[in-house]
């Protein structure tokens, strides 16, 4: 009775939720009732199905909603539309999955060309798009719901939006602010978002349709391929769309027979996949036959073409003499390809290896193998510097391969540019592995905070090997035309585009700062060049006044830093006499921030017309520090600053300074009033910048950026094969300034490539102040396009969860037609035309089961089943 009556009382203990009444945590806790909006939003999908599926955006790690949490998306359980939403757990098979993943990732990530939308939305047979706007989006740092509610208004092909509440401010808890550079740059002076709102797709065939077996999409990649091609315009999502890597040589040789269009794009890359996050899920593109250091459980790979080779995937070269490895890169929950082992020796010290963000670094390797042998007598151990992470790397073993490892002790110069020499005696090595043995953490309790450790440069000797990478992209499509005489009249178009950040996230920079490609001509071609370019957000001030024309003659105007991503906000902005337009610091580093005027011949400066952006947003200076050449000569204590009440309200503040004569005037905060909010990555107070409306200098004035951008032809945006290609990039200042995309042309021209490899290669971005984020060529087929017959109508007769009967009228016979099923592609579909077996599915459109049908009349009627789970009685 005693051993009874302690389980009785154990069990009562672990029950403590129940017998305080309190069964379901708070944060699952929510009203009984669902909101009107949503049962209305329900009432109305239902009645708006015309046999196409919602897609619900943006997607969610768990559906939070401002209202209350319910873990599971509602809208499913409101409606009886065929619906889809990005979650953590992946649904459906792999194509599927990677499809969904490959749009709401691009929106996660704020990359999503609003042009891709709709035709994709179109394959996914997506008649409406809700967008939820009331999630609770920064419990998991989801897309912003006024970023959002942008974009699909923005997109074409959309309807007009059904908005079943006003527009609702949507304000996230003190908590988890998400006060951040796209909160002041990108979500200030937008509309609200309705909770929720219905927005059609135009155009959208139903979930069984017919597409005709001519003039098929066949593209060399995967879902993120599939997006690509809709933001460049090649594809509208209406078009039989089949992966070659789905195919054998002889199926493309059949489908490039009946007039199909040829797309070779850099996606499907070999390259990590996580799960726990909806952002930075993909790692860097890695080798052929690249293997990890050490074992990753959390990398899961999506299994898109299992049973192919290396031929269907893009992957890297690293040339140079020299590859990099490590046992991880990032941190152990997202990943992040500008953090590669690579860029530790690719003689930038503006990147770097960095690793064990949020984790114990002691054992992270980083291995450099070297081609051929080589006598050197030390290394250089440059780490992260002080400005990208506190924490440091204090010890670390050096093996070089001669069996006779040792430790090093890093001091402070392993912080600065050159690093730290250690010496090695002079010794023949093949190769170099450095293990992290202690950082200035020293074995914390926890490692929430902690920021990344690792290595800007490590240098091999007096001459040391640089990793130059490339990427090669799939050669599949290409070998299997190569010889097929047919192939050479066909559309053939390659599609590059630059795997790229939000600029105004500062904790990632680029996985690729610039296109480097490697691919395969099949024969001689003729190809007209088209593509994107955006203003860089990444550029230093005076490289971005060059590209908008707003220099001044023998004048530079730059600042130590900028906000990150903004490309408005640059120091020669609070000298236009504007006041609306303002320098902004950087967000965390605020005291030690300066502007810096040079002028080309001594000049005289004097008192300043300081304006001070104060509106509750930006911290407040409080102190400065004003140098002419080096000398001091004004150090004065601001008087107190109130803040307004308007988003960029600013206060005049007089600053004497004795009149002096010199090149450079500099400008330093030396002491600030801070307006603080929490950072979500750290969880800890960060200050908001400082910024400056103008600062007065008389006789410097800022001209007006011109409304279209200087359309001059250049020679230093693209080399192919070596050779300069001469472009113009289109577009007005405005739309520079916004970051949106940019139009290129060539200027001489179509180009002409031989059969065989070849080499494309656009700038570095943030030197040219240009970035190049897209490159389209085609080479058009040599006959004009034959207009497609109608393939026929269908009609769905009967449908349910594992069944779908379908009518065909008005077929060709003898004319074989697509039969497609937009539900995930698998083999456990069975179709059956009249009674006759279709055989297995083939995947089609990215996603769907699809089956060719030869009709031996004008009507037929087509049954498909999903075997594996049928319903019992």
């Amino acid at each position: 009775r005693v051993a009874g009556a302690i389980v009785a009382v154990l069990a009562i203990v672990a029950m403590v939720p129940l017998w305080q009444r309190n069964l379901v945590r708070d944060n699952l806790s929510r009203p009984e009732d669902i909101p009107d909006a949503w049962q209305e939003a329900g009432r109305l999908l239902d009645e708006r199905d015309d046999g196409t599926r919602v897609l619900e955006i943006p997607g969610s790690d768990f559906a939070s909603y401002r209202w209350g949490a319910t873990v599971d998306p509602i809208t499913p359980g409101l409606m009886d539309r065929p619906y889809v939403a990005r979650e953590l757990v992946p649904y459906g098979s792999a194509p599927s999955a990677d499809l969904l993943n490959a749009l709401d990732l691009r929106l996660q990530e704020r990359t999503l060309d609003p042009a891709a939308v709709a035709p994709v939305a179109r394959l996914m047979r997506v008649g409406d798009i809700v967008v939820r706007g009331d999630l609770e989006y920064e419990r998991y740092a989801l897309a912003r719901p006024k970023l959002v509610w942008a974009l699909v208004q923005e997109a074409p092909g959309l309807g007009t939006p059904i908005a079943l509440t006003p527009p609702t401010p949507n304000e996230p808890g003190t908590q988890l602010a998400l006060q951040d550079e796209t909160w002041l740059l990108d979500e200030t002076g937008l509309p609200d978002s309705p909770e929720v709102a219905i927005v059609p797709v135009e155009g959208t065939p139903g979930i069984v349709d017919l597409k005709p077996s001519d003039a098929t999409v066949v593209l060399s990649g995967d879902g993120a391929g599939i997006v690509d091609a809709a933001a460049a315009g090649l594809i509208d999502g209406t078009e039989l769309l089949r992966y070659s890597g789905s195919l054998d040589a002889d199926q493309i040789d059949e489908e490039v027979g009946d007039g199909a269009t040829l797309i070779v794009s850099d996606s499907n890359r070999r390259r990590g996949e996580r799960w726990g996050s909806l952002r930075h899920t993909r790692g860097y593109t890695e080798r052929i036959g690249e293997e990890p250091l050490a074992e990753n459980l959390t990398d899961n790979r999506l299994p898109r073409f299992p049973d192919r080779g290396s031929d269907v995937q893009t992957v890297t070269i690293q040339r140079g003499g020299i590859e990099a490895d490590a046992t991880s890169y990032g941190n152990p929950i997202t990943f992040a390809g500008d953090a590669r082992p690579a860029k530790a020796v690719d003689g930038d010290p503006e990147t770097a290896w960095a690793t064990a963000a949020f984790s114990d670094a002691r054992g992270e390797r980083l291995r450099l193998t070297l081609d051929e042998p080589r006598t050197v007598d030390h290394l250089s151990l440059f780490q992260l510097p002080e400005e990208r992470t506190e924490r440091a790397i204090t010890r670390v073993r050096v093996d070089v391969g001669d069996g006779e490892p040792f430790e090093v002790e890093l001091g402070p110069e392993s912080r600065f540019p050159g690093g730290q020499r250690i010496e090695l005696g002079e010794r023949t090595i093949d190769r170099v592995e450095l293990t992290i043995l202690a950082d200035t953490l020293n074995n914390p309790r926890r490692y929430g905070d902690a920021g990344p450790v690792g290595f800007s440069e490590v240098g091999i000797g007096d001459d040391p090997p640089l990793i130059d990478e490339i990427v090669r992209m799939p050669t599949d499509l290409v070998d299997a035309v190569a010889d097929d005489p047919a192939a050479a009249d066909a559309e053939l178009t390659y599609l590059l585009t630059r795997v790229r950040q939000d600029p105004t996230d500062r904790t990632r920079d680029d996985e690729e700062r610039s296109i480097a490609r490697a691919f395969t001509v099949p024969s001689d071609r003729t190809f007209e060049l088209t593509g994107t370019a955006r203003l860089s957000g990444r550029a230093a001030d005076p490289v971005l006044d060059e590209v908008l024309g707003q220099s001044l003659p023998g004048i530079t105007i730059d600042s130590s830093l900028r906000l990150s991503g903004s490309r408005a906000q640059r120091a020669s902005a609070a000298l236009d006499g504007d006041p609306e337009t303002w320098w902004s610091g950087p967000f965390a580093r605020t005291v030690g921030e300066s502007l810096t005027v040079t002028a080309d011949e001594p000049r005289t400066w004097e008192g300043l017309d300081l304006q001070v952006v104060a509106d509750g947003r930006h911290s407040v200076p409080t102190s400065l520090r004003i140098t002419v050449d080096g000398e001091v000569v004004a150090e004065p204590e601001l008087p107190a600053i109130t803040d307004g009440g308007e988003p960029g309200a600013t206060t005049s503040v007089p600053v004497p300074i004795p009149p002096t004569e010199g090149r450079e005037l500099e400008i330093e905060i030396t002491g600030i009033r801070p307006i603080t909010s929490i950072d979500w990555t750290s969880a800890g107070p960060l200050d908001h910048p400082v910024a400056f409306a103008e600062l007065g200098i008389r006789g410097l004035d800022v001209p007006e950026p011109p409304a279209e951008l200087d359309d001059r032809c250049r020679d230093d945006l693209l080399t192919v094969d070596g050779e300069p290609v001469s472009l113009r990039v289109l577009g007005t200042s405005e739309d520079a300034l916004a970051g949106r995309p940019l139009a290129i042309e060539p200027c001489d021209g179509p180009l002409d490539l031989d059969a065989g490899e070849h080499e494309l290669r656009t700038a570095l971005g943030v030197e040219l102040g240009i970035d190049v984020d897209q490159l389209v060529l085609t080479s058009p087929a040599a006959s004009p396009a034959q207009e497609v017959a109608s393939p026929g109508t269908s009609t769905v007769v009967a449908s349910g969860p594992d069944r779908v009967e379908v009518q065909l009228d008005d077929l060709t016979p003898g004319e074989p037609v697509w039969v497609v099923l937009g539900q995930s592609h698998n083999d456990g579909w069975t179709a059956s035309a009249d009674g006759a077996d279709l055989g297995s599915p083939e995947l089609v459109d990215g996603f769907a089961n699809g089956w060719l049908l030869v009709p031996d009349g004008t009507e037929a009627t087509v049954e498909m089943r999903f075997a594996p789970q049928r319903r019992v009685d």
